[in-house]
């Protein structure tokens, strides 16, 4: 009788966690992110620049879903300042993208490349305009990712770049810019750990 016990418990388990372990598979899945980028660059750098950004909101997805506190992002996806930037900004909120495919355009920087609007979400946050931001992704000239920050809206962007009248002028934007996104960074990583 002990046996037909244990047969038929070993059943119930069969039955109870099969489905669930399917559908916590299921649903981990569908968060997955596959990162496209567009035009500028080689398409070496872009498979590169692809494939460290997946690798690392790969490791954020997989932290957030598990409630993990910590991330773990290899120094061969990221640079140490941008590795600490992610991390700052993950001990203040966690987040993760909310698409399954994004596509990008590639822009060409002083010090490497740069995406926009990669859409994230933030647990914390006292509105939904708190929790749903776009991001910034800056990348080395060889692909990794070294920079991290929360960008402005895009008709704040098109604003700040539509009059420049050469080159300089451009560049001189895209610092200004740079830095406007980099304080608002900061301050959002201070306003969503009050």
């Amino acid at each position: 009788m002990n046996n037909r016990k244990s047969e038929n418990f070993k059943k119930y388990i069969v039955k109870i966690l099969v489905p669930f372990f399917a559908f916590t598979l299921v649903v981990n899945a569908q968060h997955k992110t596959e990162f496209e980028f567009v035009e500028t660059t080689s398409v070496d750098i872009r498979k590169k620049m692809q494939d460290n950004v997946g690798s690392v909101f790969g490791s954020i997805h997989d932290s957030y879903f598990a409630g993990r506190n910590n991330l773990n992002i290899s120094r061969n996806n990221a640079t140490p300042d941008a590795i600490e930037q992610i991390q700052a900004l993950w001990s203040t909120s966690h987040f993760y993208c909310t698409e399954t495919d994004v596509i990008s355009r590639v822009l060409k920087t002083a010090r490497g490349w740069q995406v926009r609007g990669i859409p994230v979400f933030f647990k914390q946050g006292g509105t939904d305009a708190d929790r749903y931001q776009d991001i910034v992704i800056e990348f080395t000239s060889d692909g990794r990712i070294s920079d991290v920050f929360i960008a402005l809206p895009m008709h704040q962007v098109a604003e700040i770049l539509k009059a420049q009248d050469e080159v300089t002028d451009l560049r001189r934007r895209q610092l200004i810019l740079g830095f406007v996104e980099n304080f608002r960074t900061a301050y959002n990583r201070r306003i969503l750990s009050i």
